[in-house]
């Protein structure tokens, strides 16, 4: 089945329904959620962002994501670095070949704009390091995510002087703060479900006064915290629980509890 890369533009943007994400997402969130992302997508195609999008057969199957490293919802800083996201690919076409497929033609477009390219491996969506690898991306450092859990950094170096990405000193909110605070972006699919969720759960009363939400697309957060992902309650990050299923009432009860 031939694959043909789109370049995607304000005209045309995937509908509603090639959210990514739709696999995690319930039916009605997928509105939602493409118009936040289509909301934050819009809002920086003026200043770099490229999407191409993967097509066969008139049905959207992939989506590739770069932006300048200095304006992602991550907390990496580089000189002259783009940053890509994420791949997104449909379960059923979801193949090694079709990730070097989006690769190739984003990198293509990015080529001579910047020193070299930045990207996490996450097992979420892309769980093995060597396909990215075996494109070219050498591991140059590790970064800290949801309570231990450490996602590789991979550069892609196209100049012989591209730099190593740094990380972010991380200022998590004190152990003081009996707010909740939660770090997300508004164009991850995952992140806005977590974002429904809490919201939804938020009917309990006792030792949480209020929730923060800080919208990590802006960069001013990630300079200020360190954190582009995760939940913190009194100095404790418990994302990672919550994903696993812990209610948040007990999360936060357990945080309550005399020691």
């Amino acid at each position: 089945m031939p694959i043909i890369i789109q370049k995607t533009t304000s005209e045309n943007f995937p509908s509603k329904s090639a959210v990514c994400g739709n696999g995690i997402l319930e039916k009605h969130l997928i509105s939602a959620t493409w118009f936040r992302r289509t909301e934050w997508v819009y809002s920086r195609l003026r200043s770099g962002i490229m999407i191409h999008t993967a097509i066969a057969n008139s049905e959207i199957v992939g989506q590739i994501t770069a932006l300048p490293l200095e304006t992602a919802p991550v907390e990496l800083s580089g000189e002259s670095l783009w940053y890509i996201p994420c791949i997104w690919m449909a379960h059923k076409h979801a193949a090694p070949m079709l990730a070097h497929q989006l690769l190739e033609s984003i990198i293509g477009d990015v080529e001579g704009k910047t020193r070299g390219v930045v990207i996490l491996s996450d097992d979420i969506w892309m769980n093995q390091t060597n396909i990215l690898e075996s494109f070219g991306f050498e591991q140059t450092g590790k970064l800290e995510r949801l309570s231990g859990r450490f996602n590789s950094i991979l550069t892609l170096k196209l100049t012989e002087d591209c730099p190593s990405p740094s990380v972010i000193s991380r200022n998590a909110p004190g152990e003081k703060d009996e707010r909740l605070h939660y770090f997300y972006s508004p164009h991850c699919p995952l992140h806005v479900l977590i974002n429904y969720k809490i919201s939804k759960e938020n009917c309990f009363s006792g030792c949480l006064n209020r929730i923060v939400k800080h919208d990590c697309a802006d960069r001013e957060i990630i300079r200020r915290y360190g954190i582009s992902f995760g939940l913190y309650y009194k100095g404790q990050e418990f994302l990672k629980r919550y994903l696993l299923g812990t209610p948040l009432k007990e999360l936060i009860d357990e945080c309550c509890e005399p020691t």
